[in-house]
């Protein structure tokens, strides 16, 4: 193979990666569950991208839940339980 068809070849493989970061891309942009799109199609589509073949951009991704809300209950309940069981002040 010649040094002229290695560049063709990898200019065609940079054009099919371009298109499949693309096409990622836009999918996020519609299905994403922050802006209103259903959690499973996302994640679904996610992993529809990330199997590895001809054209896969080779990233993984890890969906997790946020902590937030449970870190805030747990916080409630600590103030509510120093509330009602810490000594009386004396003045």
């Amino acid at each position: 193979m010649t040094g002229t068809e290695q560049h063709y070849r990898q200019d065609r493989q940079d054009r099919q990666d371009r298109q499949v970061r693309l096409a990622r891309r836009e999918f996020v942009r519609a299905h994403h569950p922050d802006t209103g799109g259903d959690p499973e199609v996302f994640w679904r589509g996610l992993q529809a991208f990330d199997r590895p073949g001809p054209g896969s951009c080779g990233v993984r991704v890890v969906a997790v839940r946020s902590h937030r809300p449970l870190l805030a209950a747990v916080l409630l309940m600590w103030r509510r339980y120093r509330r009602h069981h810490t000594a009386p002040r004396v003045h």
